[in-house]
């Protein structure tokens, strides 16, 4: 009874991973599959024969994306994310893992460059200089090829949550697209991904001022993946994550 008990405690709670840097909460994307797959049909159709991942993480993203793709480079500078994306993606000929810290221009030419695609999801909003990490990423793409950013929206959700995770900062849609712009971008497209979670995230963050999102809180979201996601075009305010596809003017 008490193996039983264990093995449900860590079923619902946060577990193997320590709070600090998100890592917690990207183990916990492994036990939503429902949302990724809802994301990744979102990021999916902009992709090209060539993909540079910045911030892989532990591989969620990479593992739905890479497909039958020429080249797929999951790249991260920390060294547990790195160590778990060789061993998940040891056997795949397409997937290459590199060492990038976004904000480094010599790991950028390292990368195995230039690319299709540059993928940054969730990496800005933990940049000391986001500006450079754009401009930086530019630097990786073929002429014509696309930039594909997702951030946290919202500056009024920004809260405890955020810092817990080590966020420095909600984007709103018109300050990405000139931050975009002011790279050198073209920006050909902006969309927002979960309505629902808007609510739910200022709830526990600005009013319960919880620390983090458990593994419960997300099983049980996931299940409403179903529904929320074609609730999200009808609900009248901004979505907890935004998207930003852009290529760099006059390519």
């Amino acid at each position: 009874m008490k193996a039983l008990g264990v093995i449900l405690h860590f079923w619902l709670i946060d577990d193997l991973y320590s709070e600090p840097y998100g890592r917690a909460y990207l183990n916990n994307l492994t036990g939503t599959p429902q949302y990724v797959s809802w994301l990744t049909r979102k990021l999916r159709p902009h992709l090209g024969d060539t993909v540079l991942e910045i911030g892989a993480g532990i591989g969620t993203l990479t593992g739905r994306l890479m497909g039958r793709r020429l080249c797929y480079v999951a790249a991260d500078v920390d060294p547990l994310y790195l160590h778990a994306l060789r061993n998940r993606f040891l056997r795949t000929p397409n997937v290459e893992v590199r060492r990038l810290d976004p904000a480094c221009a010599e790991d950028y030419e390292n990368a195995g460059g230039p690319f299709d695609t540059v993928l940054c999801v969730n990496v800005l909003e933990y940049a000391d200089d986001a500006a450079r990490v754009l401009a930086l990423a530019g630097s990786a793409l073929k002429p014509g090829g696309s930039l594909i950013v997702l951030v946290p929206q919202g500056h009024a959700l920004f809260g405890t949550i955020d810092k817990t995770l080590g966020h420095q900062r909600r984007f709103q849609a018109k300050e990405l697209r000139g931050l975009l712009e002011q790279q050198g971008y073209r920006v050909r497209s902006t969309s927002e991904l979960n309505k629902v979670g808007s609510a739910a995230w200022w709830i526990s963050s600005r009013i319960l001022r919880r620390q983090y999102i458990s593994k419960l809180t997300l099983k049980i979201f996931d299940k409403t993946v179903w529904i929320t996601r074609r609730l999200d075009g009808l609900l009248p305010w901004r979505g907890l994550s935004l998207i930003a596809v852009a290529e760099k003017a006059g390519s």
